[in-house]
């Protein structure tokens, strides 16, 4: 009996202290989500301290996509590895599952922060959530999703000034001064007293989600004067009226076709005040930089840097916004560093907004969900030095010895083993979807563009007089779309309107997508297209990958 009894006590010791270990060992993880920050147009180029801490310390993903070009539900993409088909939120309205009942009820409890608060890691949340966030149809300022402890959530949209915050529940208003309110500022606070909690006993996941740079695109005091001289980006698209043989979906199509001298000077100063705002962002990542390295934690935190979409600023003649399927709406910055992670390292395979859940997952040690659209990068990236890493980790917990890594490591010089051999599944990623849904609403567009535009506003939003009324997005702005890569390098979309419009780009050959070449397809090639565009809008999980 006493033996018995000695030997439970013994296998629960053992228990508690391989628990230890392992909750000693799993990462810190900070997520840093940008709101509208482009990649095609420059938008990463203000980043200076970013780029040094984050990208050249770590990972530069040259081929990073969301699979959605709109905030709310690009960001339930990234919570919760699933593409919007399959989160239900399809654009930024209630109407559109954003912060709805349905989604609160159901998707928004299995985000990545419930999977990993489940093993341990404390968790916190600070800025940007869903758009309607906070409202009263989204839940109210008490709601606070599942999975956080530490909620510091904007309530509504990107702001600077005069927003209101839920903090843990509570509501708290901020007003118009710099000192006090600047959003940006007010999240690299809210992150400072959270990581000044934090030991390395216990791993913790932070995320930081800053208004910048979206509208309104307010800088900060201080940077108010910078880059003056500075232009958005004239490449081949900027104001391109489209030939009768290349049209684009209707939506492009409308007038005016191309932008007025005065609507370009105000394209500008919007893209020199984006840049402007992403300063505070600058400076953000590198206080919680600071803050991680005085605190001894930064040797066991793994940063990732991106955006929930991009952007275009005057492009086929839309003046400013996102919600298309061309490259400079879907590509974003993607940058990665961390324990393990070699630096100034490039990966072109391409990794997409809903790999972000997985991954995380994947770096906390947890096996992937079958729930989950998306793939973890982790394999890319880290490969032998995952393991070196974890056998770091394992000297200071005294399970091995330094000679024996060392023995290890000289093995791994002379043999390192095919990625793709252990990790076919990101690597063999051939397709991926891109969808969105229209929205129609007179309440985002300026009542006094009705009388041009056929008193149609319930069916078009984003209309602004500033823009001679040009409209950015439809209820038939609904499309979805093959986006290949390797050899082929295309995107093939067809939308969801009267005419079934379609449209294909070869982007090796037409990087800038200035020549539609869908009505060119023989059918036996379109046929193909249509019917991998059909699985992808309907597919659940690993299915997602099979193509």
């Amino acid at each position: 009996m006493f033996n018995m009894l000695f030997t439970r006590l013994v296998i629960f010791f053992l228990l508690c202290q391989h628990h230890q270990t392992a909750k000693k060992t799993r990462p810190n993880i900070v997520l840093i989500l940008t709101d509208d920050q482009d990649l095609v147009l420059g938008g990463d180029e203000p980043l200076l301290q970013t780029r040094r801490l984050v990208k050249e310390a770590g990972v530069d993903f040259s081929q990073a996509y969301v699979t959605t070009s709109i905030c709310c539900p690009s960001r339930a993409s990234i919570l919760t590895g699933r593409y919007p088909h399959n989160t239900g939120v399809t654009n930024n309205t209630v109407e559109g599952g954003c912060s709805d009942k349905t989604w609160r009820e159901g998707v928004e409890k299995k985000t990545f922060a419930t999977h990993l608060k489940g093993v341990g890691y404390t968790t916190m949340y600070a800025g940007k959530y869903l758009n309607q966030y906070g409202k009263k149809k989204g839940g109210g300022v008490g709601h606070i999703p599942q999975g956080w402890d530490w909620w510091a959530g904007l309530v509504g949209n990107s702001k600077y000034y005069n927003y209101t915050l839920s903090i843990n529940g509570k509501r708290r208003h901020h007003g118009d001064n710099y000192t006090l309110d600047y959003l940006t500022d007010v999240i690299r606070d809210r992150a400072v007293e959270f990581l000044d909690k934090q030991n390395s006993e216990t791993p913790f996941l932070m995320v930081l989600a800053p208004p910048a740079c979206h509208a309104p695109f307010t800088p900060a005091p201080q940077y108010m004067e910078k880059y003056k001289n500075k232009q958005a980006p004239r490449n081949p698209a900027f104001n391109r009226h489209q030939a009768d043989d290349t049209k684009k979906h209707w939506l492009i199509e409308t007038e005016p076709r191309q932008m007025s001298n005065q609507s370009i000077e105000m394209v500008d100063e919007i893209f020199r005040n984006r840049w402007r705002t992403l300063l505070s962002v600058d400076d953000l990542v590198s206080s919680v930089y600071s803050v991680l390295d005085t605190k001894d934690l930064l040797s066991n935190t793994v940063v990732l840097y991106t955006s929930d979409h991009g952007y275009h600023l005057g492009q086929f003649g839309m003046p400013v916004d996102k919600r298309l399927p061309y490259e400079f709406d879907i590509r974003v910055p993607f940058w990665i560093s961390g324990p393990g992670i070699s630096s100034n390292q490039t990966v072109s395979t391409p990794v997409l907004s809903i790999d972000i859940a997985p991954t995380l997952l994947d770096i906390a040690g947890l096996p992937p969900s079958p729930v989950m659209d998306g793939l973890s990068f982790l394999s890319l990236i880290q490969s032998n030095n995952k393991t070196r890493a974890n056998m770091s980790n394992l000297i200071k917990t005294n399970e091995i010895t330094e000679n024996q890594l060392e023995a290890v490591q000289s093995i791994e010089e002379d043999y390192t083993p095919d990625i793709t051999t252990n990790f076919t599944g990101i690597q063999g990623r051939h397709s991926f979807l891109v969808e969105y849904w229209g929205e129609g609403s007179k309440s985002t567009s300026s009542p006094s563009c009705n009388s041009q535009l056929y008193g149609d506003l319930s069916n078009l939003a984003e209309c602004d007089k500033r823009f001679q009324c040009k409209c950015q997005d439809s209820r038939n702005n609904t499309y979805f779309c093959v986006r290949t890569h390797g050899q082929e390098d295309s995107i093939f979309c067809q939308f969801q309107d009267v005419d079934t419009f379609q449209e294909m780009y070869n982007i090796k050959q037409d990087p800038f997508q200035l020549t539609n070449i869908a009505h060119l397809l023989q059918n036996d090639t379109l046929q193909y297209y249509l019917k991998v565009l059909g699985l992808l809008k309907n597919c659940k999980g690993t299915e997602c990958n099979n193509l």
